[in-house]
């Protein structure tokens, strides 16, 4: 995709194609490409805003979904069309950046949401996110 701002928004995890919408209404789409059936998380799902958000495939459906709307969040979202959806918020960032103190470490400082990809280690069923910036 020539868009990187769409293209963080879109993954597809060897079943299925999800695609994270943005606020004001806030939507994360699974679909079937076989079927063409789509589902949404919404905010009844606790998926929580996003002005800026981020998908990546960690094993057919499932995936880790970031989002920013002043705070940052991250979530893992599974989806069976027999067992239904779930979303679980595993992080939080609510602390807002103190630009005199900039230099240091903080992962409870809120940042913008880029884009994430899956990193796979040859044989082995590890695989890690690695997250990128806008």
């Amino acid at each position: 995709m020539e868009n990187p701002r769409i293209e963080q928004n879109v993954c597809f995890d060897g079943r299925f194609l999800w695609v994270a919408g943005r606020d004001p209404d806030r939507f994360l789409a699974v679909i079937d490409p076989t079927t063409e059936r789509i589902w949404k998380f919404t905010a009844d799902d606790n998926l929580p805003p996003m002005s800026t958000g981020s998908v990546a495939p960690l094993a057919p459906g499932k995936v880790c979904v970031a989002g920013y709307f002043g705070r940052t969040w991250c979530a893992i979202a599974t989806f069976d069309p027999d067992k239904g959806k779930s979303l679980k918020v595993f992080f939080e960032a609510r602390e807002v950046v103190d630009f005199r103190n900039y230099d240091a470490p903080n992962p409870n400082v809120a940042t913008q949401v880029g884009p994430m990809r899956t990193l796979a280690i040859a044989g082995s069923a590890t695989k890690r996110l690695s997250k990128g910036s806008c």
